[in-house]
């Protein structure tokens, strides 16, 4: 249910999870998407444009709602971007799936003070039903993603997994090695 990529940076994982996302929406009928980031105006940054082109929302009878940052597909799936800035935004919603980027960044009680128990709200039409959402980021010291990612890495819960690759296993050599040249250890080390 809870796969957490713990990548480095244009790595991918976010291009990954759009494309993921979209496909979802597109294929599954009367279902509510969500991708999250820490602030409205990063997730907006993020997600919205290029949401609005993956599902080809141009071409829908409803349009998106820019205000709300909506996508209204057109066999009833939605899909909403949302900013954690205020964690309680994603409450209240029967969610099938969705994902937080740039994870390590929002507020630390975010996850189980708001999203964690979003996403166990038991629709009573789908009592079987478990919503799913990737945790994405960038390693970021020991925070609560750390915390997170070594929980799902012993195994102890079977609804966490950890998904990870380097940035040099995807990116030109020649960006890399400019990274490298620019960034401090630490920081490189975190970021790539």
């Amino acid at each position: 249910r809870f796969p957490l990529v713990p990548s480095g940076r244009r790595s991918g994982k976010t291009e990954r999870f759009k494309r993921f996302l979209s496909k979802q929406a597109m294929t599954n009928p009367n279902e509510l998407y969500f991708a999250a980031a820490p602030t409205h105006t990063q997730a907006k940054k993020i997600f919205w444009d290029d949401l609005k082109k993956f599902t080809l929302s141009a071409a829908h009878e409803r349009r998106p709602s820019e205000s709300e940052l909506k996508i209204y597909m057109p066999n009833g799936s939605e899909i909403h971007v949302i900013g954690l800035d205020k964690p309680e935004r994603i409450e209240g919603i029967n969610w099938t799936g969705g994902g937080i980027d740039e994870i390590a960044d929002v507020k630390s009680e975010a996850w189980q003070l708001h999203s964690y128990p979003a996403l166990n709200t038991v629709n009573p039409t789908r009592p079987d039903y478990r919503a799913w959402c990737w945790l994405l980021g960038v390693p970021d010291g020991l925070n609560h993603y750390y915390d997170m990612c070594m929980m799902a890495e012993s195994g102890d819960d079977p609804d966490y997994a950890v998904f990870h690759w380097k940035s040099s296993e995807i990116l030109p050599a020649d960006v890399i090695e400019a990274a490298k040249r620019t960034m401090g250890t630490k920081q490189y080390k975190q970021e790539y």
